[in-house]
């Protein structure tokens, strides 16, 4: 199932993202079903996409991979890396050298 963004004025502790299992991992009520993603308003439109990106990648380390919430925060910002740096050309390889799961 494809994951629902939906823009927040403010998330607890000062995040500026949020999935139902991240929240869960720090005890932060939330009030949303498990494909919901917050995200914070009036973030720029690159810290905005890479903010989703960085949500949608963990929460599905989390959810599918059945990973603990700092290992899928680990590999989600080690794909952000990967995507910056190779971006399309390469990524595939160079994730599976940092141990991602096709």
């Amino acid at each position: 199932m494809k994951d629902k963004i939906i823009y927040v004025k403010k998330i607890k502790y000062g995040y500026i993202g949020m999935n139902k299992d991240a929240a869960k991992a720090h005890g932060i009520p939330y009030h949303h079903p498990e494909n919901v993603i917050e995200i914070k308003k009036g973030l720029s439109k690159t810290v905005r996409k890479h903010t989703e990106e960085h949500e949608e990648f963990e929460r599905h380390a989390m959810h599918e991979w059945h990973e603990r919430y700092h290992t899928g925060h680990n590999k989600a910002l080690k794909s952000e890396a990967v995507i910056n740096r190779f971006p399309q050309k390469n990524t595939n390889r160079k994730l599976k050298a940092l141990g991602f799961k096709k």
